[in-house]
């Protein structure tokens, strides 16, 4: 399965879309196929699970088991060997929340997965 987000791209074996509750609102009209429209406000989370592979807007990708994005926050929440890639850079643990507006990331580690990080310095130009 694969979703298409302005922040994100995700691919997973199975994808879960949770709408947000906005009481009052109209209900979205169907489609001429009969298939009903979905307004991307309506949208409060994205789960994806199982072979997860996330690419980020700004060229970050990862891979975990489980993915939660949650568009009211901006974060990314990786869980199940998850592993965030910068170029040559990348991060792993028990668990990366990735702050997709902030360009920032946190990585948790447990006895049985670790922080581990791998940063390459930018090569020296020649002068």
């Amino acid at each position: 399965v694969h979703v298409t987000h302005p922040d994100a791209n995700l691919w997973a074996e199975r994808i879960i879309i949770m709408l947000a509750d906005k009481k009052g609102k109209q209900k979205a009209k169907p489609a001429q196929e009969g298939a009903p429209k979905m307004d991307p406000g309506q949208i409060d989370r994205i789960i994806a699970q199982g072979k997860v592979r996330v690419e980020l807007a700004d060229g970050k990708a990862g891979n975990c088991e489980k993915a939660t994005y949650n568009l009211g926050t901006g974060i990314l929440t990786m869980e199940g060997s998850p592993v965030l890639r910068d170029g040559d850079n990348s991060i792993q643990g028990n668990l990366i929340n990735f702050y997709v507006k902030e360009n920032k990331s946190e990585v948790l580690g447990s006895s049985d997965a670790p922080v581990e990080a791998l940063f390459t310095a930018p090569k020296r130009l020649k002068q």
